[in-house]
């Protein structure tokens, strides 16, 4: 099984940009880059994304 990474959004952001739940996209920092699926989620403020920092299996 592969560990997914999850980006959740507002809707409203993810119509602006063209993006759909469950989409794969590519975020990229100058700290560096990761995969991650959209999750659309009405809880998150327009204009942020919540991303979690680290991924690992226990």
């Amino acid at each position: 099984m592969k560990a997914v990474n999850l980006v959740a959004l507002n809707p409203l952001d993810a119509e602006r940009y063209g993006l759909q739940h469950g989409d794969r996209v590519r975020l990229q920092t100058p700290g560096g880059s990761v995969e991650a699926q959209i999750s659309l989620l009405d809880g998150v403020m327009p204009g942020v994304i919540a991303i979690e920092t680290r991924l690992w299996a226990s």
